[in-house]
């Protein structure tokens, strides 16, 4: 019988130090700490991932902007100026153009004076960083370009890269970024490539 007590004694002291362990709250902070922290450090990587394609698009879009803005200002164009010119855009693309396929491609469309065929643009000139991207006149029929008069002209620019998010995983695959800006020459009718 005292064996049965001994063993009931030891099994209510077990119980009331357990009571007591599940009383105590001064090790819960901690653990909701280490339940959370994980979400917490993922919506904070995925809003750095986030805000860096948003900038790297803005980017993107004040390159093709600026840059047409630029070729539209000049009288004609070469070599040097379109080098020039691609120059200006990494600049303005920064890190974004250096990490990626960074292309950018220059055309002139013209809707030449032809009775005939009112509605038929052509590619005057077209210069590119990567020769296989310069369009030719079957290119145009799968762009949104505006409605030329005969004779008119205007300046198309396209600038592109492929985004690499900055925590890249295996799942995310990069994503292809191209914006087209288009003007019409400010100061002379056709804008020629010497």
């Amino acid at each position: 019988m005292e064996g049965f007590r001994n063993m009931t004694n030891r099994v209510h002291r077990g119980l009331k130090k357990a009571s007591r362990i599940w009383r105590r709250e001064d090790g819960v902070s901690v653990i909701e700490f280490a339940l959370i922290f994980p979400v917490l450090l993922a919506g904070f990587i995925g809003t750095v991932g986030v805000f860096d394609a948003m900038r790297a698009s803005r980017l993107m879009t004040q390159a093709a902007t600026t840059v047409v803005d630029l070729v539209t200002r000049q009288t004609e164009m070469d070599d040097e100026t379109f080098d020039q010119l691609i120059m200006t855009a990494e600049a303005i693309v920064g890190t974004y153009a250096i990490n990626s396929d960074f292309e950018v491609v220059m055309t002139s469309v013209i809707n030449p004076l032809d009775p005939e065929d009112a509605d038929d643009l052509e590619v005057s000139w077209s210069e590119s960083t990567n020769d296989d991207l310069a369009l030719e006149t079957e290119d145009l029929a799968a762009i949104n370009l505006p409605s030329l008069a005969e004779g008119d002209t205007l300046v198309m620019v396209s600038v592109s890269a492929g985004y690499t998010p900055t925590y890249a995983t295996g799942y995310i695959q990069p994503i292809d970024m191209r914006y087209t800006a288009i003007r019409r020459p400010r100061f002379v009718q056709q804008l020629t490539y010497e």
